[in-house]
């Protein structure tokens, strides 16, 4: 888990690099580019899972 943190820190930090002129409005807007892309992260996760949920239901209906 650690290391999936890392990398995600690590990609906002690449993608707002162009964008950011000084370190502290760097650090702040890579805070929350990683804040959006843990939530986007979670928001798949849990569409992921109900899928997963869903196809297990549908295999197990008896016709």
């Amino acid at each position: 888990m650690q290391n999936h943190k890392r990398a995600l820190f690590i990609a906002a930090w690449v993608s707002t690099a162009a964008y950011a002129e000084t370190p502290p409005v760097m650090e702040e807007y890579t805070l929350q580019r990683l804040g959006q892309i843990q939530a986007e992260t979670v928001l798949l996760e849990a569409k992921a899972a109900r899928a997963r949920i869903e196809a297990v239901a549908k295999a197990h209906v008896i016709d």
